[in-house]
């Protein structure tokens, strides 16, 4: 099964979406990762884009905030953003706290506590430490 292509076909319906993401989570190579960046960046379905930002904090690779910081931004669904605050903890990189702390005082609590628990992330486990 492509889940490369299920992920990117907005007719197939959210669960599958959901699970190509889940299912392209074990893979390590570019392709799946562009997938998964494109789907944050452009799936329809707010909790699509969740579980897509879950995966890509889940990769632990830095690089990757610099996609996670334009949809943070750019996101108007609360879900989301609290996913891509996590995300920015678990990968664990110092240069995006200050773009995190812009979300200390957003209105909706999850958001605003998860921006917190980022940061005491990022601020505990730098220094070479990942977050496990």
């Amino acid at each position: 099964m492509n889940y490369i292509e299920i992920i990117l076909d907005h007719e197939r319906s959210k669960e599958e979406r959901t699970q190509a993401a889940f299912h392209l989570a074990g893979r390590q190579d570019e392709n799946a990762l562009e997938a998964l960046i494109k789907a944050v960046l452009t799936d329809p379905s707010c909790i699509v884009r969740h579980e897509c930002a879950f995966v890509l904090g889940d990769k632990r690779k830095p690089y990757l905030g610099k996609y996670l910081a334009k949809t943070v931004k750019e996101d108007s669904s609360n879900i989301v953003i609290h996913e891509e605050l996590s995300a920015f903890g678990t990968l664990g990189d110092p240069s995006y706290i200050l773009l995190i702390r812009e979300s200390i005082n957003y209105p909706d609590v999850i958001v605003s506590e998860t921006a917190e628990m980022a940061i005491e992330r990022i601020e505990k486990y730098k220094g070479g430490k990942t977050f496990q």
